[in-house]
């Protein structure tokens, strides 16, 4: 049985009017992409990058990421049920 890649998502416009697109590779700019797809994105932009990239990529790249804005962080919470302290972002907001 063969098991299909799934699709090259489109990377959406609006989760990332501050760059160019065109110019960005899902591979080499997945740490940028990853977390704002979870900040920027919508639930289906979400799910779509989700299954591109697999949940041990996603959750490393966010977990990781030490300016992860807390929408994303608390998404991630939610989605993966990973304790909040396991976030490097998590000192930085922990107190604002």
């Amino acid at each position: 049985m063969d098991v299909k890649a799934p699709d090259r998502p489109s990377i959406p416009k609006y989760a990332f009017w501050d760059t160019d697109v065109e110019k960005m590779d899902l591979h080499t700019d997945r740490i940028n992409i990853v977390p704002k797809i979870f900040d920027r994105g919508k639930l289906d932009d979400v799910l779509e990058f989700l299954s591109f990239y697999g949940k041990k990529e996603c959750v490393r790249i966010l977990i990781n990421n030490p300016y992860l804005q807390k929408d994303a962080m608390y998404l991630a919470h939610t989605l993966f049920s990973i304790p909040l302290q396991e976030f490097r972002a998590y000192a930085l907001h922990k107190n604002n």
